[in-house]
């Protein structure tokens, strides 16, 4: 497996989390999770999660790409 590919896995991975957490606010997206019948908004918690997701595939890079 090349640098190259890991490279341009997590540049892929990052920009999917980007483009909905985009989505999520510029459309006003709610999500709602729903268990038993009761609803439970849950679209902080997963706009953190994307937060978290793109820092971290950002770390990945920088240590992917500290070398070359």
């Amino acid at each position: 497996m090349s640098i190259d590919w890991l490279v341009e896995y997590f540049q892929g991975k990052k920009r999917e989390a980007e483009d909905e957490l985009r989505d999520i606010e510029r459309r006003g997206i709610r999500l709602l999770q729903v268990t038993g019948g009761q609803q439970t908004d849950i679209t902080d918690q997963h706009i953190q999660h994307l937060r978290e997701d793109c820092a971290e595939y950002q770390g990945v890079l920088d240590s992917l790409t500290e070398d070359e």
